[in-house]
């Protein structure tokens, strides 16, 4: 799966994410058991410095036509971004790159730089989905993050929730005062419900050093929390961290090849 963050501050951008990469071939009728499996690697680039001022980073399917995707983000960079593109230029050619590709392929991207409105630098974070072909704009009137991929540690422990502490009953269906119906859905008392409130993040005071600490700290928390559970471990290896600023972008921290 993967974990992306991208944290925007009115000193700058931050765009971090993970290195594991697991890929499954499916078992087929026609394919011999020697064919099943699953592979895994802790080198993938998933963030990705575009031109000089714009950060890509992306999540969700990691191969293209059997192949790693990180190899057709670097065609698309090296290829097709021209250095005058802005955000959104960039991003609507990056989703229709991938979509004449692959137009069901699962992948999500983050990306991110500047605009200059009146004489002042505006931070652009836009959230991309190639298999629904559009992209949408995230609000950066006021700092915050956003992430996406392996999103659950991260939404347990800064969105709001609420636990049921009494019993859950199924319903098969249910309708609403409005006539719409929902299936396979269940119904929670709220006398039995403990509601936990968003975490009180003061974003707008958030430095660029406390921007950089939260990327690294929402994916190191994933890594470290899904190591103590039953399920595939989908984030780990090195984390990587772009810095984007309105006239530079440049990589804090990068994996880089090594002779093992």
């Amino acid at each position: 799966m993967s974990l992306i963050v991208t944290v925007h501050t009115s000193e700058g951008i931050v765009m971090a994410s993970d290195s594991r990469t697991s890929y499954n071939r499916m078992a087929t009728p026609m394919s011999p058991i020697s064919h099943y499996g699953l592979h895994f690697t802790e080198s993938t680039y998933k963030t990705f410095l575009c031109g000089e001022k714009i950060g890509i980073s992306t999540c969700g399917d990691a191969s293209v036509n059997g192949r790693p995707i990180a190899g057709y983000i670097e065609s698309f960079i090296n290829n097709i971004y021209k250095n005058d593109f802005s955000v959104e230029k960039t991003t609507g050619e990056l989703i229709s790159y991938f979509y004449n590709i692959n137009p069901k392929l699962q992948t999500v991207f983050h990306v991110s730089g500047y605009t200059n409105e009146n004489n002042v630098d505006k931070p652009v974070v836009i959230k991309a989905v190639v298999d629904e072909n559009r992209y949408i704009s995230i609000d950066t009137s006021s700092s915050g993050a956003t992430w996406d991929g392996e999103s659950e540690t991260m939404s347990r422990l800064i969105k709001a929730i609420a636990l049921p502490m009494g019993n859950i009953n199924f319903q098969n269906k249910i309708t609403l005062p409005t006539g719409d119906e929902i299936n396979d859905a269940f119904i929670i008392e709220k006398k039995n419900t403990v509601l936990f409130e968003q975490a009180d993040i003061p974003w707008n005071l958030l430095t660029l050093q406390d921007a950089v600490d939260f990327a690294i700290y929402a994916i190191k928390t994933t890594i470290d929390t899904m190591r103590f559970q039953l399920k595939v471990k989908s984030v780990g290896g090195p984390i990587d961290v772009l810095i984007v600023r309105p006239n530079e972008a440049k990589f804090l921290q990068r994996k880089e090849l090594l002779i093992q």
